[in-house]
């Protein structure tokens, strides 16, 4: 029997697929979003302004509010059925911070976007390239972790190593989030898939988390020119994440501290 949850992930899952081929056309995809491989705003005022920058600032926040959140407002009074029911947001803390982190590395080499791989641009130096991939490291191993939880350290460490090469040496520099967002969209859509116990919040996790966060990434290709660049650019995206989380958080606080609602 399938569940809402089931058909939310598919499309996700078709989403996905349709990005990937919509990065071979030419006219659907904004010009600047294709050629920046991100939708940059404030492109023309200083870095600190720009999109990563901001993205920078907001993960960082935003990681520090779900911290809070995580430590100081339970869901249950039993610590372990609330940790159990908070591990998407307390897998997810690190994971935006380290998010944060990859953007930070993109404001400093914004300058130097290239259609080859980042290892192969002359113009970065060698030391901020090994920079980069212990970054990267820690950015995949902690995004793989929340996108598949049912997963374990050595498969989480498999993954990042993997991820980072093919980002620093094969993925050029513009397709860096086109990559990123495939990749973990459909590594969590078809973890959750694979699910064997589903319920209540395995559909909310799909409808409040997983599919905004793909159509955001939609929107932000397709719409970059149009307007989302005047409005944040790829901050748009990175503030629905946590926001999502919060969401989520919210929802389960109202069914589990003021319902006690059964999750069948």
């Amino acid at each position: 029997m399938f569940r809402i949850g089931d058909y939310i992930h598919g499309l996700v899952l078709l989403l996905q697929f349709g990005y990937l081929y919509s990065m071979t056309l030419k006219d659907l995809f904004s010009k600047s979003f294709i050629e920046d491989g991100f939708c940059i705003s404030n492109k023309h005022s200083h870095y600190l302004y720009q999109s990563h920058a901001l993205s920078f600032y907001s993960d960082t926040i935003f990681s520090i509010i779900l911290f809070y959140m995580y430590k100081n407002i339970r869901v249950d009074s039993d610590i372990i059925v609330n940790n159990k029911l908070l591990e998407p947001v307390h897998a997810s803390i690190c994971a935006i911070f380290f998010h944060g982190l990859g953007h930070l590395n993109l404001v400093f080499a914004s300058n130097f976007m290239s259609k080859t791989p980042s290892w192969y641009i002359s113009s970065l130096k060698t030391y901020y390239k090994l920079i980069s991939i212990l970054v990267l490291y820690y950015f995949w191993y902690f995004l793989v972790k929340v996108a598949y939880l049912n997963g374990n350290i050595l498969r989480w460490r498999i993954s990042a190593i993997i991820h980072t090469i093919l980002l620093v040496f094969a993925v050029p520099f513009n397709y860096s989030f086109s990559y990123v967002q495939t990749s973990l969209m459909l590594t969590a859509s078809l973890s959750e898939l694979n699910l064997d116990n589903k319920n209540i919040l395995y559909d909310i996790k799909a409808i409040i988390i997983h599919l905004p966060i793909t159509i955001i990434g939609w929107i932000e290709a397709v719409f970059c020119d149009n307007f989302i660049e005047k409005y944040g650019g790829h901050l748009i995206y990175d503030t629905t994440i946590p926001l999502s989380l919060i969401t989520y958080h919210g929802i389960l606080y109202l069914m589990y501290t003021k319902n006690k609602q059964n999750i069948d």
